[in-house]
């Protein structure tokens, strides 16, 4: 397209709408080239522009959909080049140009590229963000006030960190998050998802408290519920996670508690919360907990529930 511009080609309409439609279909593309081929047409909008052509002044829309492009892409470099285009509109917004301001959108898929990267500076580079996110807009800057997607997606990136100290980390977030909530910000609302990824941390952690920890955030969930909040009923996904981490503890309690999970869960459902029941990876899960416990009746307890398993699938 930019090649029809510069030549003046009469059917192209000369207009930042119909190149910011070119970026965002390359930003959409599975093409392994896609992000460089929408850098690429942003780099020559700005050509263009500073060239005396303001029909195709980039914009906001502009800089985001090359930011979604790369933040979609595969490449091992992504969430750099994302993030140097984040800065490139900072520079460009605070040296006056009202156009590119960066939104939410902007830090958001900085932050989910840093996110699903997996590096090791990933879950640091992701909170700096949000951190920075968070000062613009107590400064006054309302168009990137942080919400429970960019609270998550940094959550994520702590817990699929190898760092140490990724559930302390990830648990201070979500305590940040809760007194925000509870000072007025609707939008720093944490979610099952928010809860999910702390207990997971906990999950990968090695922490000998970390079964302690995650019964601890479940309790915290059924809190908030039980005083209201609808949308944090613990479901499947999380009572799951919670057995997973007394799985991975070695704990010689570790089938006992993971049972008394597996038969609430199991009374929930009867009762006609379906979204708590219990599923095949819920119950390959306790078996494991007691399989790894080392308690004298796991052998038992492990027939039990193989049997338990096949009459459930038997009745589809």
């Amino acid at each position: 397209m930019l090649e029809l511009y510069e030549s003046g080609n009469q059917h192209v309409k000369r207009s930042a709408i119909s190149f910011n439609s070119v970026i965002n279909a390359w930003a959409r593309s599975s093409d392994r080239s896609a992000p460089q081929e929408a850098e690429r047409i942003l780099n020559g909008m700005q050509e263009l522009y500073e060239s005396g052509n303001h029909d195709v002044k980039p914009n906001t829309v502009s800089f985001n959909s090359a930011i979604n492009a790369w933040a979609n892409s595969r490449d091992r470099a992504a969430p750099q080049m994302a993030e140097t285009i984040l800065k490139r509109m900072e520079e460009l917004y605070e040296s006056g140009n009202p156009d590119v301001i960066p939104s939410l959108v902007s830090y958001g898929s900085v932050i989910h590229a840093w996110a699903k990267s997996g590096v090791k500076e990933a879950p640091h580079q992701a909170e700096a963000l949000l951190l920075r996110m968070q000062q613009m807009h107590e400064s006054g800057n309302q168009h990137v006030m942080p919400n429970t997607i960019s609270f998550n997606s940094v959550l994520n990136a702590w817990a699929r960190s190898r760092d140490p100290n990724a559930a302390q980390r990830a648990e201070a977030i979500l305590n940040r998050m809760v007194e925000h909530y509870e000072s007025g910000y609707q939008g720093f609302k944490p979610d099952k998802v928010s809860f999910s990824s702390v207990i997971n941390a906990w999950s990968k952690s090695g922490d000998p408290a970390a079964p302690q920890k995650a019964e601890a955030l479940l309790a915290r969930m059924q809190k908030m519920h039980e005083a209201g909040d609808d949308d944090l009923q613990p479901d499947t996904i999380v009572f799951t996670t919670v057995i997973s981490v007394w799985a991975r503890s070695g704990d010689r309690d570790a089938g006992i508690r993971a049972n008394r999970y597996l038969a609430y869960m199991k009374k929930g459902e009867t009762l006609g919360h379906k979204d708590c029941g219990p599923n095949k990876f819920t119950y390959q899960t306790v078996i494991k907990a007691w399989s790894n416990s080392g308690h004298p009746d796991a052998d038992r307890e492990t027939t039990a529930l193989h049997k338990e398993m096949k009459c459930l699938a038997a009745k589809g």
